[in-house]
């Protein structure tokens, strides 16, 4: 600025020197900033090093996977070199429960069994699709389904009436094949006790997978109180949670206390004519169907219309195998292609000539419709 030591006459060598050095610390004074502390830094070094990690550590470190659960799973005996370790993974989203197993290779993880509860109205389940008693449907859906696809679903039939007692596969192995062993993945969700993930790992086990697991987190155990003393499981209180007991009981809790809020909370229900026995009856109808025949019919989901309030049955499609005599017949007249199966328009790739004439017939054009515009005007 006008006065400032940068403004200074230079008459000298020595004085211009002098007067570029006061010009360059002007300049770094007027460009300087406050240092950032300690914390500032390191979080701006994170960031940094977060955006240039891969996915995975992405994952990790944002807390939504848990890597070294994941290894600890997937660990295998040297001596069972290239033995598959199955996963018995269950998560859950706002609308539905979905089971896989998987298992791991270099490549990535292969599922070999998916099943999730958006089939269960196809099966008879047609609401309260993510509760604890759709988690045990749809872990006894991919248990008979996994079974079903390894022919060992007749050898491992598991616990056909549900009565929430201790059971493992491995003490009622009959046959030549052992049973399908597979550890529980739960992801990132905290294993409390009377988790949703255990009414999954319940109706896979009862399906006749080999889960190992013990009762610790099932509903109705009872951790005792001194040293010395047994532990309880109450197998019926467990049975209530599977059959959507707790279920019964706060809609009449709740149909007596308020009987509008019961309406609004409940409308689904009533609008499929369930109450608590009718929805005991069907899901006990529902573990009989599944039994019967576990494959993939299709997938109910939430449409659009309605505000994405109505759940449309969405049935699976089966492709139809084309035969070894069969061959594409593709014919070209112009822009037209035909084929087997229609119709359609393909343009014809111009070359540059081509490219450049019509070009040079749109500025023709374009001239011309200029020059007729303006002999109206004249003429006007």
């Amino acid at each position: 600025s006008p006065g400032s030591a940068c403004s200074r006459p230079c008459s000298s060598v020595s004085s211009r020197a002098a007067w570029l050095k006061l010009c360059c610390t002007a300049l770094q004074r007027a460009s300087w900033t406050a240092p950032q502390s300690h914390a500032a830094r390191e979080d701006t070094e994170e960031q940094g090093l977060l955006q240039a990690l891969p996915g995975e550590a992405k994952k990790a470190q944002g807390g939504e996977d848990d890597y070294k659960a994941r290894l600890n799973m997937l660990r295998q005996d040297k001596n069972k070199y290239a033995t598959p370790k199955h996963r018995f993974a269950v998560r859950f989203t706002n609308s539905q429960v979905v089971c896989q197993i998987s298992r791991p290779t270099m490549q990535g993880d292969i599922i070999e069994c998916m099943a999730s509860s958006a089939e269960l109205p196809l099966l008879g389940c047609r609401v309260g699709l993510k509760n604890y008693a759709a988690a045990y449907c749809t872990g006894l859906l991919l248990a008979r389904r996994m079974l079903k696809s390894l022919n060992m679903d007749k050898t491992y039939k598991g616990v056909e009436e549900v009565d929430g007692e201790e059971f493992h596969v491995e003490e009622d192995e009959e046959g030549d094949r052992k049973p399908f062993k597979c550890v529980l993945d739960v992801g990132i969700r905290r294993t409390t006790l009377g988790n949703r993930v255990f009414g999954a790992l319940k109706g896979a086990v009862d399906g006749g997978l080999h889960v190992p697991h013990s009762v610790k987190k099932f509903p109705g155990f009872t951790k005792s109180e001194g040293k010395g003393q047994d532990d309880k499981y109450d197998a019926e209180a467990h049975k209530e949670k599977i059959i959507a007991g707790h279920v019964c009981d706060y809609m009449e809790a709740m149909k007596e206390n308020d009987e509008e809020k019961y309406k609004r909370h409940f409308s689904k229900y009533l609008d499929a004519g369930l109450d608590g026995d009718a929805l005991e009856d069907m899901l006990l109808a529902t573990h009989k169907a599944i039994r019967a025949d576990p494959t993939f019919r299709g997938l109910a989901r939430l449409t659009k219309k309605d505000g994405g309030k109505k759940r449309k049955l969405l049935p699976a499609t089966k492709v139809a195998a084309k035969s070894s005599s069969y061959k594409a017949k593709n014919t070209r007249n112009g822009q037209v292609i035909t084929t087997n199966s229609g119709t359609y328009t393909r343009p014809i790739k111009l070359s540059l000539a081509q490219r450049k004439d019509r070009v040079a017939q749109k500025w023709e054009a374009f001239r011309s419709k200029i020059a007729a515009a303006q002999v109206d005007e004249d003429d006007e």
